[in-house]
């Protein structure tokens, strides 16, 4: 085996921390942007509060943590999601390593995890909440599995503590906590696992967790969910057959495109070594996709569901190409482990390497990232009008969160989010790209602010060609 291989599968913690502190000084010395998700962050962290939109408040409140801690950067926000990225190939590695008790079999499992392209691609250049629930289902599994070979009561406690956070990340957490209690439930070997009294210490401390957040949701809704059930049903027809469906045919369709391109590279490599699998464990992970699959079918056919997204499917597949590795006939493994490993790092040094590239030719392509916008520069112009906000109202989320990295001390306010009225300021800046942001009248007197509107033309980042048309307006008390 070659020593990189070698390196890579015999110390794999160390190796996978490596690959995500290399993601995170790319992130600082390249980009300042925040992206949506994260602009949201930046927006919803001015305050605490028990629920915020139609995500759960707790990536929100360890973002407000870090903020805390490193102040209001991009370290703050790249640093917490990278961490999380790595806890989840970590808690999948150990997952494997309990179940086949190699560390051969454990490296090779958590490393293909960058042969899924939603986890190896888009967690890293957009998403947060999903990447914290994934880490959080990854975490679940481990304690889950722990509890099924012990049952301690501590295996308990720990699998509830971690199911209560999964939930205050995403919804959808349940579905996979309902996939596992009825795998207990249909196994005779298990089922003494959840009739038991020990199953309190998991429930409470999900309670306890929940609780809190749950009685904000049922006041709240609407706003909790309204959302999330647009989005679903974005591509109805109107015909409950045909919509139903849709939804199966979507659910076939981004079930593949989740587990690509790893299913392929491993029938490349092992379709001649498959087999029956030697570790009973894997028959519990088989039934927990199983029972995924089923719940997902009942949801789509109970509501009509027609537009399914592959990043939902996360908390639930991960674990795929575990379940995959564990039908390899040893010898077979073995043999081939080093060129799966070298695929894997191949994929990690185009992951390195197209995240910066993508930014610097979008020159050729015609179309700028959001990455590339220029708001370090915008914030540079208007502070160079000596203009210094107390509030900021912006057209979108984008525009308010990145503007509020370089004002840290102002509020600010969009459409987008419901935040409450805004607060009087002396200094108020409008800011938007096409359509400019409405102020609640007794935030904007027009007869005690005099305003002055301004327009930008600044290139995007690592462009020669491509410009940023921003405007803001300015208002400043009279009294």
């Amino acid at each position: 085996m070659r020593p990189i291989t070698d390196f890579i599968l015999q110390r794999f913690p160390l190796f996978i921390g490596l690959y995500f502190l290399a993601h995170l000084f790319l992130r600082l010395l390249s980009n300042n942007t925040l992206t949506i998700d994260e602009s949201e962050q930046m927006l919803v962290s001015q305050y605490f509060s028990l629920g915020y939109n139609a995500q759960p408040p707790l990536y929100t409140w360890i973002q407000i943590l870090f903020f805390r801690i490193f102040g209001q950067s991009i370290l703050a926000i790249a640093l917490l999601k990278n961490l999380f990225l790595y806890l989840l190939y970590l808690f999948t590695w150990l997952s494997a390593r309990m179940i086949s008790r190699d560390r051969l079999v454990a490296a090779l499992s958590a490393l293909s995890l960058i042969l899924l392209f939603q986890i190896a691609w888009v967690a890293q250049i957009d998403q947060i909440h999903s990447a914290a629930v994934t880490t959080t289902a990854a975490a679940a599994l481990y304690f889950f599995l722990r509890l099924i070979n012990h049952g301690r009561a501590v295996d308990y406690l720990l699998f509830g503590m971690v199911s209560g956070c999964g939930l205050l990340f995403k919804y959808n957490f349940l579905l996979l906590l309902l996939a596992m209690g009825l795998t207990c439930l249909f196994h005779a070997e298990l089922r003494p696992r959840i009739l038991t009294r020990k199953v309190f210490l998991a429930l409470g401390p999900i309670v306890l967790i929940t609780l809190p957040h749950t009685l904000w949701f049922i006041q709240h809704t609407g706003l909790a969910t309204g959302e999330t059930i647009q989005r679903m049903n974005m591509d109805d027809i109107g015909h409950p057959v045909q919509d139903r469906l849709r939804g199966m045919a979507d659910l076939l369709k981004v079930s593949l495109a989740f587990v690509s391109p790893f299913w392929l590279i491993f029938l490349l490599l092992f379709r001649r070594g498959l087999g029956p699998t030697r570790y009973p464990q894997s028959k519990i992970l088989g039934s927990i996709l199983i029972w995924i699959v089923v719940l997902l079918v009942l949801i789509i056919m109970a509501s009509g569901i027609s537009n399914i997204k592959e990043r939902w499917l996360q908390p639930y597949l991960f674990f795929f190409p575990l379940w995959c590795l564990l039908h390899v006939h040893e010898s077979a493994l073995r043999t081939r482990a080093a060129k799966l490993a070298a695929t894997a790092a191949l994929f990690m040094s185009l992951v390195l390497l197209i995240i910066p590239l993508r930014l610097v030719t979008i020159d050729l392509t015609g179309k700028p990232h959001r990455e590339n916008y220029p708001f370090r520069q915008l914030a540079q112009r208007i502070q160079s009008r000596g203009i210094k906000p107390q509030l900021i109202v912006a057209e979108d989320m984008f525009i308010g969160g990145n503007l509020r990295l370089f004002f840290p001390q102002a509020k600010v306010r969009t459409p987008a989010l419901p935040m409450g009225p805004p607060p009087k300021a002396e200094t108020i800046l409008l800011a938007w790209h096409n359509h400019k942001p409405t102020l609640a009248p007794e935030a904007l007197d027009p007869e005690s602010y005099q305003c002055v509107e301004y327009k930008e033309s600044i290139p995007f980042k690592f462009s020669r060609k491509l410009l940023y048309r921003p405007h803001y307006l300015v208002c400043r008390d009279l009294k």
